[in-house]
């Protein structure tokens, strides 16, 4: 019997890793997508522009509106295409994160995923789950490979809340067994 690993490409993690996401980006793109909620934005907004300031790079930003669905991926990959962008970054929880890689999916693009708490493995899949609009399951996508680029700000987990890195340890324990 053969085994498989399987993995993102690259795997990044530490106290202010955030901090560095542009000069990662500088290396594969020219124009970012910057996928995540209003409410995460807020959190990490100051650490971001001043990373890609420093760059002279501009993150285009679009808004999670709450479902990993169809329409919302229709609706980021046209914003995508309007601005030319040629790498897309999720940053944020699990819905989060399987928007932005069905939309590099689909786009055929880098994707990064920075994800800003530890509740499930969806961060390193090459799987994004897609609901319809009521929040009902609608599908599995499944993607040619994993995520480029996996970057793990330790210090924005640790922030989270407790319940979700107890639920991220449950999580880890089912997939194991």
């Amino acid at each position: 019997m053969n085994k498989t690993f399987i993995s993102p490409r690259k795997y990044i993690q530490g106290e202010a890793a955030l901090e560095d996401l542009s000069k990662i980006v500088i290396k594969l793109a020219k124009t970012p997508l910057l996928v995540c909620s209003d409410a995460g934005k807020k959190r990490v907004q100051n650490v971001l522009y001043k990373s890609f300031n420093d760059i002279h790079m501009k993150l285009f930003f679009d808004g999670f509106n709450g479902e990993c669905s169809e329409n919302e991926i229709k609706r980021l990959m046209n914003y995508a295409q309007k601005h030319d962008c040629d790498i897309v970054i999720g940053l944020g929880g699990g819905k989060v994160l399987d928007t932005a890689k069905a939309v590099a999916f689909y786009k055929k693009i880098p994707f990064i995923a920075v994800p800003t708490v530890a509740s499930n493995d969806g961060p390193c899949l090459a799987l994004s789950v897609i609901y319809n609009e009521n929040g009902s399951f609608n599908k599995y996508l499944l993607l040619d490979h994993n995520p480029d680029i996996v970057l793990v700000d330790s210090g924005i987990i640790a922030k989270s809340p407790t319940r979700l890195l107890t639920a991220g340890m449950g999580d880890a324990l089912s997939t194991y067994f």
